[in-house]
C-alpha cells in the first residue's frame, strides 16, 4: 500500500457511519452436496441429469446453506414444501414468511443494537429490506414492537430490490443521517429465498436452487459519534449504473409455487465487461485498486470470477465475499452486511473499501466505505479478509 495514501473522512463527524452491526441465520443448515441429491429426487431428474446437477452443485463454491424450514435438514419424505408432485403454494410460502421472517430479523436487529450501545428508543428510523415475502403492515411495524421502538419512529420498507437491497438501505440511511445528528436508523435485511426453491430440470432455475439461502442482517446509521459510539465504517459515496438492455437477465417472477427467479448465463460476461469502468468512479482521488478491499456480493462464483478477472485482483482481495458464500450461499440483500460483518472481525488492511452489489435491472451498485477503527497491522493469529 502506499505510503502516501489518501485517508478516508472517517473522523469527520458529519460523515454518515455504521455504529453497529450484526447477523443471524435460521437453525436448520445442510452441506450442498446433500441438498444437491434432495434436489435430484424432487425434480425427479434421470440419471445425465442427476449428474449434471451433482457437478453444478460441486462447483458452486458454496459448502453449507441454512433455511427456516427444517425439511431443508431432514431427509426427503419431509421435502412436500419443495416438491415437484404436490408442492406447496405462493400463499402457504408466504405464510411461512410472514411467521418466520419477523423473528430472524428481530434476532439480528437485537444483536445490532447490542453492539451499537445505545437505547432502542434513540432509534429514530428503521428501514426494512426484503425481496422474498410479502405482508403488510411491514416487518418494520413488528420490529418498532418487538424490540420497543418509539412509536413515533419513521418507518420505511424496502421491496423486491434483490441481491443490491442493502445498498440502497444504507443509501437512504445515510441521508436521512445527514439531516440530522441526532438520528439514529436501523437498517435490517432479511431474506427467505429457501421458501421458493423450486422442483425443475430447467438449468436456469436449478442455478439459483444451489445458490440461495436464508439469513438476516441488521446496523446502525448515524453522523456525530457519541462518546460510547464507535464507527466500523463511513459511508462515503454511492454509485448506481443500470446496464443497458439487461432487463430480462435477472428477474423475480410471482408463479402459483414462489417466485421463481431468472438468472441468464451472460450476466456474468456483462458485468466483467462494465465492472472496471464502473470502480473508478467509486475510487477516491489517489486511490488505486489494489489499494482497497473488496466487499462484493456472491452472487455466485462466476460473478465473483468476473469482478475479479475485470479488475485483476486476486482472491485474497475478495476473501471474505467467498468465505460468506461457501458458509451460507447467496442469501440475496442480507449478504453484503454479512461481508462487512466478517471483514469488521478481521485485521483491516486498507483505509479504504468498496463494495458492489448486482441485481435485477441488471443494475450494479456500488459503495464507498471507509474502514476503521485505525487499521490493525501485525495482529497475532488473525488473517486479513478481502486484503492485499
Amino acid at each position: 500500500m502506499s505510503k502516501t495514501l489518501a485517508q478516508p473522512a472517517i473522523f469527520d463527524a458529519g460523515t454518515p457511519q455504521i455504529l453497529g452491526l450484526a447477523t443471524a441465520v435460521p437453525p436448520f443448515r445442510e452441506a450442498q452436496d446433500v441438498v444437491a441429491r434432495k434436489m435430484a429426487v424432487i425434480s425427479d431428474l434421470d440419471e445425465r441429469e442427476t449428474k449434471w446437477l451433482q457437478r453444478l452443485y460441486s462447483n458452486s463454491r458454496v459448502k453449507y446453506r441454512q433455511s427456516v424450514v427444517s425439511a431443508f435438514a431432514e431427509e426427503i419424505d419431509s421435502w412436500q414444501i419443495f416438491g415437484k408432485k404436490n408442492p406447496i403454494s405462493t400463499a402457504a410460502r408466504n405464510a411461512i414468511y410472514k411467521q418466520q421472517a419477523p423473528k430472524l430479523s428481530h434476532q439480528a436487529a437485537q444483536l445490532a443494537l447490542d453492539t451499537w450501545g445505545g437505547k432502542a428508543a434513540d432509534i429514530t428510523h428503521i428501514i426494512f429490506v426484503s425481496c422474498t415475502g410479502v405482508m403488510a403492515p411491514g416487518v418494520q411495524s413488528y420490529l418498532q414492537k418487538s424490540l420497543h421502538l418509539s412509536p413515533y419512529i419513521n418507518q420505511i420498507g424496502l421491496n423486491m430490490m434483490g441481491c443490491f437491497g442493502a445498498f440502497k438501505g444504507l443509501d437512504l440511511a445515510a441521508a436521512y443521517a445527514r439531516q440530522n445528528p441526532d438520528f439514529r436508523i436501523l437498517v435490517v435485511c432479511c431474506e427467505l429465498c429457501t421458501l421458493h426453491l423450486q422442483a425443475s430440470n430447467d438449468p436456469e432455475h436449478q442455478v439459483g436452487n444451489a445458490l440461495f439461502a436464508d439469513g438476516a442482517a441488521a446496523c446502525i446509521v448515524g453522523t456525530h459519534a457519541k462518546p460510547f459510539e464507535q464507527a466500523l465504517y463511513s459511508i462515503e459515496k454511492n454509485v448506481s449504473y443500470s446496464l443497458p438492455d439487461t432487463s430480462d437477465k435477472m428477474t423475480w417472477e410471482v408463479i402459483d409455487t414462489g417466485f421463481l427467479m431468472g438468472l441468464k448465463p451472460d450476466v456474468p460476461q456483462f458485468i466483467f465487461e462494465h465492472i472496471a469502468e464502473f470502480a473508478q468512479k467509486l475510487l477516491p482521488k489517489g486511490v488505486g485498486i489494489y489499494d482497497c478491499q473488496w466487499p462484493v456480493h456472491p452472487g455466485g462464483k462466476q460473478i465473483l470470477n468476473a469482478v475479479q478477472n475485470a479488475l485483476n485482483l486476486t482472491e485474497e482481495h475478495l476473501a471474505c465475499s467467498w468465505e460468506v458464500l461457501a458458509q451460507h450461499g447467496n442469501m440475496s440483500s442480507a449478504t453484503f452486511l454479512f461481508i462487512l460483518d466478517a471483514m469488521n472481525k478481521q485485521s483491516r488492511t486498507s483505509p479504504w473499501a468498496i463494495g458492489l452489489g448486482f441485481g435485477p435491472g441488471l443494475t450494479v451498485e456500488g459503495v464507498l466505505l471507509g474502514n476503521s477503527p485505525p487499521l490493525k497491522k501485525g495482529v497475532a493469529g488473525r488473517k486479513a479478509c478481502g486484503g492485499i
